[in-house]
């Protein structure tokens, strides 16, 4: 490995040329707790089948405000070009069907 590649590769590790993806939704009524968790699980289970996705956070809300979301999924990678292989990998594709499944309303940033 050339030492330019190491040095890119301890600057992404880093934080540095990183591209940001932050997922809100908002549940459907009444879904359950576990249904949530499942959520949870499978969002955060991506990170060891799918290699381009650096980091992964899904947190639930705990403000009760009208404006905010129930959930959201801040994901990291080295590069827009990392995270759309992410975005069409498959294992990724289900657990969008199953999000789909019980959110009403999702808001995407990207950066």
């Amino acid at each position: 490995m050339q030492i330019i590649d190491i040095l890119f590769s301890l600057l992404v590790r880093f934080g540095f040329f990183m591209f940001t993806h932050i997922v809100m939704w908002k549940f459907n009524s009444g879904v359950s707790d576990n249904k949530k968790t499942k959520m949870i699980r499978q969002l955060t289970s991506l990170k060891s089948s799918i290699p381009e996705l650096i980091e992964i956070e899904v947190k639930l809300n705990r403000s009760d405000s009208k404006f905010s979301y129930d959930i959201i999924l801040i994901s990291k990678f080295s590069s827009f070009n990392e995270y759309k292989i992410y975005s069409n990998n498959s294992k990724h594709k289900e657990v969008v069907r199953f999000i789909s499944s019980i959110t009403e309303k999702k808001a995407v940033i990207d950066f």
